[in-house]
C-alpha cells in the first residue's frame, strides 16, 4: 500500500522493480528450497571433483554467505569422497526465523566426481602403480581458484572441515541432487520459487 491520505479511503499500490545482483563467487549455485516443499531453511549445492580428489582430499570453495564469510570446503587425504555421496554441513543453510539462539538450517553439498576418459595413461605402468598403490575390492589435492578480487576484507574467510558424509538415499525429503549440466536451466526456473543467497 501507498500512503494513506487524510479522509481518502482509496490506496494507491507501491511497486517495487527488483534487479538481481551479479556475483563473481557463484552464489547462483546455491538455493534455498521453497518453503512449502517441506526442506525449511536447508541450502543445497553441488560442486565437481576429480577422481584424484576424491581419493586423495581437496580443498574447494563453496560459497560467500550472505553474512559475508568465504567458505571453502577441506576434505582431509585418507576420506574417501564416493559416488553418491552427499556433504552436510551443519547450521550454514537459511536462518531460522525467530530462533533465539540463532540457528541456521543446513547445508547440503552434492558431490559429483569426474571420471577421466578412456585411454586417459600414457604408458602401463602408470596403471600398474595405480592398482599397486590401490587397496583391492576384497580388502575393503588440488585447489580451487575464486576470483576474490571485488571482496576487500579477505581475512573473513572460513575453511569447513567439520562435516558428515552422508548417501544420497538418507537425505531429508524434498532435497535431491541436481546435475552440473543442468544447474543453470535449473537456476533460470527456480528463480520464481526460489530464493537466491546474495
Amino acid at each position: 500500500m501507498a500512503d494513506e491520505e487524510i479522509d481518502k479511503t482509496t490506496c494507491g499500490d507501491l511497486k517495487f522493480h527488483l534487479t538481481e545482483k551479479q556475483e563473481n563467487l557463484e552464489q547462483k549455485q546455491i538455493f534455498l528450497k521453497n518453503f512449502d516443499d517441506g526442506a525449511g531453511e536447508d541450502l543445497y549445492t553441488s560442486i565437481t571433483i576429480s577422481l584424484s580428489e576424491a581419493l586423495t582430499g581437496f580443498e574447494k570453495f563453496l560459497t560467500k554467505t550472505f553474512d559475508d564469510r568465504l567458505l571453502t570446503l577441506s576434505v582431509k587425504p585418507g576420506r574417501v569422497v564416493r559416488p553418491g555421496d552427499t556433504i552436510k554441513i551443519a547450521n550454514e543453510g537459511w536462518p531460522i526465523l525467530d530462533n533465539p539462539h540463532g540457528r541456521c538450517g543446513d547445508l547440503y553439498v552434492f558431490v559429483h566426481i569426474e571420471f577421466p576418459p578412456d585411454n586417459w595413461f600414457n604408458e602401463k605402468s602408470e596403471l600398474l602403480a595405480i592398482k599397486t598403490n590401490l587397496p583391492s575390492s576384497s580388502s575393503c589435492a588440488s585447489h580451487a581458484t575464486v576470483n576474490t578480487e571485488d571482496d576487500s576484507n579477505l581475512t573473513n574467510n572460513e575453511t569447513i572441515s567439520n562435516f558428515r558424509i552422508i548417501h544420497t538415499d538418507d537425505l531429508p525429503e524434498g532435497i535431491r541432487p541436481f546435475k552440473p549440466e543442468a544447474q543453470d536451466s535449473a537456476y533460470q526456473k527456480a528463480r520464481s520459487s526460489y530464493c537466491c543467497i546474495q
